[in-house]
């Protein structure tokens, strides 16, 4: 049970995120969320001394220097806006960052080859249940079933992020990054297609070829497909 916990923990925590963006698991995110965090005490507890030790310091160097500018920035400039709800939150960012690190360092091969691939397929039938059960639209900006444009727009965003980089060529990878890519552009959330932009330079990099598509991009986008009286908030909000 403790080895099943500890591979699946981060897909607990991650499920409990979701769930507390989307309608109509909302009520199912808070039990996964707190409870993942009371899991990732009892199983970071036998492991904090080899968590801070020289080895885990420097392989992991960022996220203890996030850790440590997290707690020193609200104990020094925040010190009067300190509220019980400020611990909590201090904990569980403390909890969660070693927690990943000691779950990303001995199960790292499933995180790096199988994880990522179920993430756009659950993003995807999300934002199609949303758009026929609960999708609420304001100036042009749509939820698909998420409580608000912008949680629509980053989920959707990743998820396509995610199939882009990692060069699943296959028809199904290809329908599901499209419809995560409408969920970007439905939601209208420029964040979102921000984070488009980058796995889009992540993937091939800044050069001629990338410049030219993305010009023959533009003209289709900012051309065509108003003449064809297609439109996206998520490109108006662009323009």
């Amino acid at each position: 049970m403790k080895e099943f916990l500890t591979k699946y923990w981060i897909v607990i925590l991650l499920a409990g995120n979701i769930f507390q963006q989307y309608y109509f698991l909302g009520f199912l995110g808070d039990y996964f969320f707190y409870g993942a965090l009371l899991i990732g005490v009892l199983l970071l507890a036998p492991h904090i001394s080899e968590l801070f030790s020289q080895d885990y310091i420097s392989r992991y160097s960022v996220i203890y220097c996030f850790l440590f500018v997290l707690i020193g920035y609200q104990f020094i400039f925040g010190w009067f806006y300190i509220w019980p709800k400020t611990i909590t939150y201090i904990i569980s960012k403390c909890v969660i960052s070693l927690l990943m690190v000691y779950i990303l360092s001995t199960n790292s091969k499933f995180y790096e080859y199988d994880f990522f691939k179920y993430i756009p397929f659950v993003t995807a039938i999300l934002l199609v249940i949303g758009y026929f059960t609960y999708n609420i639209e304001i100036q042009g900006r749509n939820t698909l079933g998420f409580t608000n444009q912008n949680s629509t727009g980053a989920i959707a965003s990743i998820s396509c992020g995610i199939i882009l980089i990692q060069s699943w060529k296959n028809k199904i990878n290809w329908v599901v990054m499209l419809v995560c890519l409408w969920g970007v552009l439905m939601s209208g959330s420029r964040t979102a297609m921000g984070i488009l932009f980058i796995a889009v330079i992540i993937k091939f990099g800044f050069n001629k070829k990338l410049i030219f598509s993305g010009l023959a991009i533009l003209l289709f986008v900012f051309v065509v497909l108003p003449e064809l009286n297609i439109q996206f908030s998520g490109i108006d909000r662009f323009t």
